[in-house]
């Protein structure tokens, strides 16, 4: 007879069994936790997205493009202007996604009245390595005033989007989100 057993109790050995599942329950838990994950099971690749810890995403400073009502979403510095999403934060879901998964984004840009010239962009994850992003800047919209501009980035991430004419530039930071990823 074991000494967390009652001599004449029927219940004896049911007290012992319970007595001694905490015990076991410990030890399964310290076993589960020493092991790690299980290796013969191959995970599903993830995306190649980490959330940033920072990402200094460009709010609208209200700056108004000539000739235009102000707004604000509106973002510039005198000779360039965007419009920007509030906050900074793009987010697409997967039926928005192109066919080769990339994200794409119009981000409407202007020119100051000063400025005359062609658009070109360039773009840089900043927080991750990334090829650039495709741009798409259509031509037939002349040399000045307003320009729209198609960017398709290959992932989420922090993104900087770097707009120039001549010797003109702006700069915005987007978080680009994928509502479809944890």
């Amino acid at each position: 007879m074991k000494a967390t057993e009652c001599p004449d109790d029927p219940r004896g050995q049911q007290i012992s069994r319970l007595r001694t599942l905490p015990c076991v329950a410990l030890v399964m838990i310290a076993v589960a936790a020493c092991s790690g994950p299980d290796k013969s099971v191959e995970e599903p690749p993830i995306e190649p997205f980490r959330r940033p810890a920072v990402c200094p995403v460009t709010l609208p400073n209200e700056n108004t493009p000539p000739n235009e009502n102000p707004s604000s979403g509106h973002h510039g510095n005198g000779e360039l202007f965007a419009a920007l999403h509030r906050l900074g934060v793009v987010m697409v879901g997967r039926e928005d996604l192109e066919d080769d998964g990339s994200i794409p984004l119009m981000i409407p840009w202007w020119r100051g009245e000063d400025i005359s010239g062609d658009f070109s962009i360039e773009t840089e994850r900043l927080d991750a390595p990334a090829p650039p992003a495709r741009v798409e800047i259509p031509e037939d919209y002349g040399p000045r005033g307003f320009q729209p501009s198609v960017i398709y980035f290959p992932a989420p991430g922090c993104w900087q989007v770097t707009a120039r004419v001549g010797n003109s530039e702006l700069s915005i930071v987007n978080l680009v989100l994928r509502t479809d990823v944890p």
